[in-house]
């Protein structure tokens, strides 16, 4: 018959094991989470920037006469995305150290 030592160490390592792993997973969750803000944030700067350079390149060729919302809308989702990076940078680093 097993002794009752060798049944609490095999559940104190089972919990141990399980803790462990809910750690992974936590932190696997904030990688995905960066992931997807990174990937957010590149998709608004590349749309902002694709904006206003067809708009500047359609003043240009005096197709338009005045492009400045566009611009200006263009110019305000790279600033957008520039901003979701740096808190959801800054969030992750944050998020990281608490885990820790």
């Amino acid at each position: 018959m097993a002794s009752p030592d060798l049944k609490f160490d095999t559940n104190t390592e089972l919990s141990s094991r399980r803790t462990g792993m809910s750690f992974q997973r936590t932190r696997m969750s904030a990688d995905r989470t960066l992931m997807s803000v990174i990937r957010t944030s590149l998709s608004l700067i590349g749309f902002g920037f694709t904006i206003a350079q067809v708009f500047q390149k359609l003043r240009d060729q005096d197709i338009i006469t005045k492009a400045a919302a566009p611009r200006n809308f263009g110019l305000s989702l790279v600033g957008l995305g520039i901003v979701m990076l740096i808190i959801g940078i800054a969030y992750h680093v944050q998020f990281m150290l608490g885990l820790r």
